[in-house]
């Protein structure tokens, strides 16, 4: 059944410059410009009393970072003839050795790859924690192929940014990811990940295996963006696998997802599998010191071709959330197999905070996929862990409750049939439009889809 409640979302506290906030679906859009901490609560409305149901967000902008100090440069160990590495004059990189022993040696510095990588026959270890800047021009890393060897960076560390970049045809099969094992305070926008495989144990992430607290300075909360996955696959060999195409596992910081389209994968494992992320496992955020949720996810695309086989908690989104996460304006037509609890088109468990009352969110969302599981937005509850659903869309043929968690504090769920969700004309979408900007468009006859800039 659906429920017509009219709910809205007020936002306590002073936004930075540069964003903007929906009221309607509660969504945060936009860049920020100054640097600082802003401490936010979200409260859900009804009419115009404000309840106690609220999620409490520390949003932290820092400045891109610095580099070290470029007077030094050495040849011998990076033999590249251009570029100091400094931000207006970054290290080019055009061969396999400049490659590998610039990265290695100067890894605070600035970098542009300036050709085409082909690693076939010249298969290197992978590069040590990386704190610098490498901006991929447009250009492709190829044929990253060999069973026993690892991803390309251990550790994304603290400040770190890998933008503009293809990789293809990589296989990994001693790591946790294919670009990194780690990240931590990182950011990687603008990466496209085609032909390639993973097969590991726990925490298995296609960008990388695990995302946790930086060292040092927590200001450093890092984020994904822009990103494509297409002909893909990962496999977990362990029990417990915290599996998921983009981020393998959460912890200990906040973090966001955004702009991902996913094409044609397979995940193989047991428990904890998202067709996006595998969990959200943090239990304390240093910033605040409270158990805040952590995670925010907006415009995810996982379309049809995507497979999810699993046990408990596989989804086609997220396996196992947190209370206080957020998942907006997202959709996913990925096949779930679960044979296990948990099994969900978006989020196959939600954890109890038990600290506040901060439940997930989820937002301006359809599942349009198949699922052989328990529940079509939430599949369970983890010690009594809570969502809201806001204006959610989910397909009639489905037997499936929208909501098998019991937890659901409220909904705006449509069940609606094939015919109608291709209807930009129907109600379920009128909030949707409330606001017609991307990154929603409406075509008659076609499904709502994302705009990707």
């Amino acid at each position: 059944a659906n429920s017509n409640q009219s709910y809205g979302i007020a936002l306590v506290g002073d936004l930075p410059r540069g964003l903007s906030f929906n009221s309607v679906t509660g969504a945060l859009r936009g860049t920020p410009t100054t640097p600082g901490n802003h401490i936010l609560k979200f409260c859900k409305v009804t009419g115009d009393v404000t309840t106690t149901s609220c999620q409490s967000l520390l949003l932290s902008v820092v400045s891109e970072p610095s580099v070290e100090p470029t007077t030094g440069f050495d040849f011998s160990v990076c033999p590249s003839p251009v570029g100091t590495g400094a931000p207006s004059d970054p290290i080019q990189i055009s061969t396999l050795l400049e490659f590998r022993k610039c990265l290695q040696s100067y890894p605070n510095r600035h970098f542009l790859l300036v050709a085409d990588l082909d690693f076939t026959g010249n298969q290197i270890s992978t590069l040590p924690k990386f704190h610098g800047v490498f901006d991929g021009g447009g250009r492709t890393l190829t044929n990253w192929a060999a069973v026993d060897h690892g991803p390309i960076f251990d550790e994304l560390g603290e400040g770190a940014i890998v933008k503009n970049l293809s990789l293809r045809n990589f296989m990994v099969g001693a790591g946790q990811g294919i670009l990194a094992n780690f990240m931590r305070g990182a950011v990687v926008h603008h990466l496209q990940i085609i032909n390639s495989s993973l097969i590991g144990g726990i925490g298995l992430g296609l960008i990388a295996g695990r995302v946790e607290p930086p060292f040092g300075n927590s200001s450093y909360h890092g984020f994904i963006d822009h990103v494509i996955l297409e002909n893909v696959a990962l496999t977990a060999t362990e029990p417990w696998a915290w599996g998921g195409l983009v981020i393998g596992s959460l912890s200990h910081t906040p973090f966001r997802i955004s702009n991902v389209q996913v094409n044609s994968a397979v995940l193989d494992g047991e428990n904890s599998l998202g067709a996006i992320l595998g969990g959200d496992i943090q239990t304390l955020d240093q910033d605040s010191g409270a158990n805040l949720g952590n995670l925010w996810m907006d415009s995810i695309a996982v379309e049809k071709g995507v497979q999810v086989n699993g046990s408990a908690f596989a989804s086609g989104i997220i396996g196992f959330a947190l209370e206080g996460d957020t998942l907006s304006n997202s959709y996913s037509k990925a096949e779930v197999i679960s044979d296990n609890i948990g099994g969900a088109g978006f989020i196959g468990t939600i954890q109890k905070d038990p600290t506040k009352t901060s439940p997930t969110i989820i937002a301006n969302a359809y599942f349009a996929g198949s699922l052989a599981g328990e529940g079509i937005l939430v599949g369970s509850q983890y010690y009594g862990g809570q969502s809201i659903a806001i204006q959610t869309v989910s397909l009639d043929s489905l037997a499936q409750p929208f909501d098998n968690s019991g937890n659901m504090i409220s909904n705006t769920n449509f069940r609606v049939s094939y015919d109608a969700l291709k209807d930009p004309n129907h109600h379920a979408f009128s909030v949707w439009r409330h606001n017609f900007t991307p990154p929603w468009f409406f075509v008659e006859g076609q499904v709502p889809a994302l705009v990707y800039p």
